[in-house]
């Protein structure tokens, strides 16, 4: 996550130098946005791992199979006829959009493999209702014309490590990961498949009750309407490349920053005094909630803390996650000098 921090930090100030040359900043953006999702990627794995809860939002499904198309063609390469059919465009799901780019990804992935040549993928968005509750609820289905499931398989295809491919070609979690996410935003996955009669995967989730759902990955805000200030900040982050990019991220947003040691900022010698926030990467610190409070005890200098986790005995508004954005950046360090919520 340091990594990735690094990447998209110096992407985003990278693309605010080039905003003027529209072909390099679509490039930039797009490389950005890769990293964001590879960091969420990466979350999602953690969260699988740890049988965590999804971070759910509002999502339209419909987008992101839209969005995903050009990468799923080439994914399934010029031999095998990829179809997509949305007719659900303006419905939402709680759901995390890129544990959802991952699940569908995953389904056209297992679809190819299956085929193993040349031959139709579909992936659908439609609505339909449950039929013991008469309720609406949104299908997400990849379908294959590929040699089908017998029955034996078919029983266990979710199971974690289960997998039919020849060592190399897969790990067996790619399905097991799709029910978990279905299961975490309360849907379900139902499999359609017999030996010869293809294969269907669908991913049926209950829908949102706005259809406002965003799935834009990040956001391009100007840098010159962020939030910005001239306080003054310490840094304490070890990594050296991710807090020269922290450091000048918050210099062009005009604050005083100033590279700094936890044992410096804690003694009580009136160092801390002269800080306005202290900006913390959690995941070098031996002891972030000590240090918290002893920074309370000697100073009125406030926290914000860097992190790959969640942690539980800190204020969520005190916390923004990595790989933090320009935009999460500059609104954490504001919400937190102000008092407000973290927004990332």
């Amino acid at each position: 996550n340091n990594l990735l921090t690094v990447l998209v930090g110096n992407l985003y100030l990278l693309g605010e130098e080039l905003r003027g040359n529209e072909s390099a900043f679509a490039r930039i953006k797009a490389a950005r946005d890769t990293a964001l999702r590879g960091s969420e990627l990466t979350r999602h794995l953690l969260n699988y791992a740890r049988g965590d809860e999804t971070n759910e939002s509002e999502v339209r499904p419909a987008s992101v199979v839209h969005k995903l198309e050009p990468l799923l063609e080439k994914l399934v390469g010029s031999r095998i006829e990829l179809g997509v059919d949305v007719t659900a465009e303006g419905y939402t799901v709680a759901a995390s959009p890129a544990q959802l780019e991952s699940a569908i990804v995953n389904l056209v992935i297992n679809a190819r493999d299956a085929i193993d040549g040349a031959g139709t993928i579909r992936v659908a968005v439609h609505e339909a209702e449950r039929a013991k509750t008469s309720e609406s609820q949104l299908v997400i289905s990849v379908c294959d014309d590929g040699p089908g499931m017998p029955a034996d398989v078919k029983q266990r295809v979710f199971e974690p490590f289960f997998t039919t491919k020849t060592e190399g070609r897969g790990t067996g979690l790619g399905l097991s990961m799709v029910r978990w996410f279905a299961e975490s935003a309360s849907g379900v996955v139902e499999i359609d498949s017999a030996p010869g009669s293809g294969t269907t995967i669908s991913i049926l989730l209950p829908l949102a009750a706005s259809e406002n759902g965003d799935t834009t990955c990040s956001k391009t805000i100007p840098l010159s309407v962020l939030p910005s200030g001239d306080e003054r900040i310490a840094l304490m982050i070890d990594d050296a490349e991710m807090r020269a990019m922290t450091q000048q991220t918050l210099s062009v947003l005009g604050y005083d920053v100033e590279g700094m040691s936890s044992g410096d900022m804690a003694r009580d010698d009136g160092t801390a005094v002269h800080f306005d926030l202290a900006v913390v990467d959690a995941d070098d610190s031996q002891d972030l909630i000590a240090l918290v409070e002893e920074l309370r005890r000697n100073s009125r200098v406030r926290v914000l803390a860097l992190t790959a986790r969640n942690i539980a005995e800190l204020d969520q508004r005190n916390q923004l996650h990595k790989p933090f954005s320009l935009i999460g950046l500059a609104n954490g360090v504001r919400g937190v000098l102000d008092g407000e919520s973290v927004s990332d």
